[in-house]
């Protein structure tokens, strides 16, 4: 029998899996994340969080900078480095989206509402970008 909790962990799993192939499938980055990778491969982990980017990229927050900059230190400077921290992140939002409606909603709402939340083309799509 697949009890609401074991079904909501079968959900998450499968937003894993869906979330690790955009991030396996290693695309290139388009020019928006090429120029967030420039500012973060070209400086120093001070200058990313007191300095204004250039090549005409949005602002971007300090912490998640230097979190990038470190796995690119850590793992070298190709896309799957630059990328693991929104990855992580998406990741991570699963847990929480499960565990904020475990706490908000019925708890029979709780496998529908992470379905929705795990399955989400554009929360796939940001988990695997070089964006903050």
């Amino acid at each position: 029998m697949l009890g609401w909790p074991n079904l909501s962990w079968w959900i998450i799993g499968f937003g894993v899996l869906l979330r690790a192939y955009g991030y396996l499938v290693n695309r290139s980055l388009y020019i928006d994340e090429a120029s967030v990778a420039l500012n973060i491969l070209g400086r120093q982990y001070l200058q990313l969080a007191t300095e204004t980017l250039e090549y005409q990229t949005t602002l971007a927050p300090a912490g998640f900078m230097i979190a990038v900059k470190f796995c690119t230190e850590l793992l070298g400077d190709n896309e799957l480095a630059l990328r693991l921290v929104p990855f992580m992140g998406g990741i991570a939002s699963l847990f929480l989206f499960y565990y904020l409606a475990r706490i908000y909603i019925p708890t029979k709402a709780v496998p529908v509402a992470l379905s929705l939340f795990a399955v989400s083309p554009g929360l796939i799509r940001y988990s695997a970008e070089l964006k903050p």
